[in-house]
């Protein structure tokens, strides 16, 4: 639509493709049903509720299947749990993968997880350093 225009100052010749709007909807039509849930919980790892966060998840997870199911897709729903977390301080957050838990050992696990996340983008993780999800 706008390669012509964009053309126009100096640019001799415009390769457009055929039926471009087409190629966008079959991707469309091929691509894997995915819907995002996301809620705000903002604590310092050792203030984390696990009641407070299996019972987020849950109702995520609900919110998400119906959705899907909605959709009319068949076949089996896959969910996947994370959580953005970072150091005190930082403006930014990682991902990090995490199951379904409801201890403290969980809290244990999901920091394990993000020193590991932490590692493998920065080359180094502090464990002993606080952090918030």
């Amino acid at each position: 639509m706008h390669g012509c225009r964009l053309a126009r100052p100096g640019i001799p010749r415009a390769i457009l493709p055929a039926a471009a709007g087409v190629t966008a909807a079959i991707g469309l039509l091929a691509a894997e049903v995915r819907f995002d849930v996301a809620r705000t919980y903002v604590r310092r790892l050792d203030a984390v509720e696990p009641a407070a966060v299996t019972s987020m998840y849950d109702e995520m997870a609900a919110q998400a299947v119906e959705v899907v199911r909605e959709s009319a897709v068949a076949g089996e729903v896959t969910v996947a749990r994370s959580a953005d977390a970072r150091y005190v301080g930082q403006g930014y957050e990682l991902t990090v993968p995490c199951r379904r838990e409801r201890s403290r050992r969980g809290a244990r696990r999901i920091r394990a997880a993000f020193d590991e996340v932490y590692a493998a983008r920065y080359g180094y993780a502090n464990p002993k350093e606080p952090w918030r999800s």
